[in-house]
């Protein structure tokens, strides 16, 4: 194993949740199941759906809501966790430790952050970053994607 990451960044245009099945198959996970994803965006911006089609992905078929208002929702995909947060109600970092958010983190899973940015000193980096841009019509998606080389 190298000492060296790579960072590969990609824009996509898109009209419709379906497209984003392609982010999926252009991002690297690697063999382990331990990824963290930041999904960055305004209200609406499709960051509940980036999480959908990643499940829809692998031929599960489930209801994927928001965590607004549970801040966790958690997925059992075959051999796979997947943990969705929205921490955007949260008031402080204290907030986050008492939801045991480290008894999570230490869990092999796929970690997919809404909000992060006001958490970022205390959540590991992320391997993906998402950044949703609204536009006028459709949306401008760029991810950024690191993983050791």
């Amino acid at each position: 194993r190298s000492n060296y990451w790579k960072i590969m960044i990609k824009y996509y245009y898109t009209d419709t949740e379906k497209s984003y099945y392609k982010i999926f198959n252009d991002i690297n996970l690697s063999k382990s199941n331990n990824h963290i994803f930041f999904l960055n965006g305004d209200i609406g911006s499709g960051k509940t759906s980036i999480v959908r089609t990643f499940i829809k992905a692998r031929k599960i078929d489930k209801v994927i809501t928001s965590p607004t208002f549970t801040l966790i929702n958690e997925y059992e995909l075959d051999n796979l966790k997947v943990f969705h947060y929205d921490l955007y109600k949260l008031k402080d970092s204290q907030e986050l430790l008492d939801i045991g958010i480290n008894d999570y983190l230490n869990q092999n899973a796929i970690h997919f952050f809404e909000w992060p940015c006001k958490y970022e000193s205390i959540l590991p980096k992320p391997n993906i970053i998402i950044d949703l841009i609204s536009l006028d019509i459709g949306r401008l998606i760029k991810v950024t994607d690191k993983y050791n080389g």
